[in-house]
């Protein structure tokens, strides 16, 4: 039986994950639950509108991350993208877009809304944990990510 490990002196990561897919995000729950060095705790929003809700809401933990995809509905991931990065208290949380997509005229939309990563849909389960596993020992381990004030 294996317990979930804690990294040392680290505070446990808030992670967003806004997408009209409630398979995906499902799917992508249970990936970052095998992330064991870190203690990740998913939230997810179904629209753009939710998830801006759920990053002003004061009584919401701040997110340390958001993954985004592009194609939801009130809301495109852009759009979205955009409020996020033009918001003074939100604009410094890294936004990856995580998105089905891979039409070149979303990259450039993403990277010209300052997106840190734009990455198209592992496709199965295994390649879902090893892109959670890619973003906890980058993202969570490796680079430094601002701290709520």
């Amino acid at each position: 039986m294996s317990a979930k490990k804690k990294a040392p002196n680290k505070m446990p990561i808030n992670l967003l994950i806004v997408d009209d897919s409630d398979l995906d995000i499902q799917i992508a729950k249970k990936a970052f639950a095998h992330c064991e060095k870190t203690e990740i705790t998913v939230h997810s929003a179904a629209d753009g509108e939710t998830a801006l809700n759920f990053l002003t809401e004061a009584d919401n933990p701040r997110a340390h991350m958001i993954l985004l995809d592009i194609n939801m509905p009130k809301k495109s991931g852009i759009e979205v993208l955009a409020e996020i990065k033009n918001n003074k208290d939100l604009k410094d949380i890294p936004v990856v877009m995580l998105t089905n997509s891979s039409h070149p005229d979303d990259m450039q939309a993403s990277y010209k809304n300052y997106a840190n990563a734009f990455i198209t849909k592992p496709q199965d389960f295994s390649d879902m944990v090893d892109f959670a596993h890619r973003i906890e020992e980058f993202w969570f381990l490796s680079a430094k990510l601002p701290q709520e004030e």
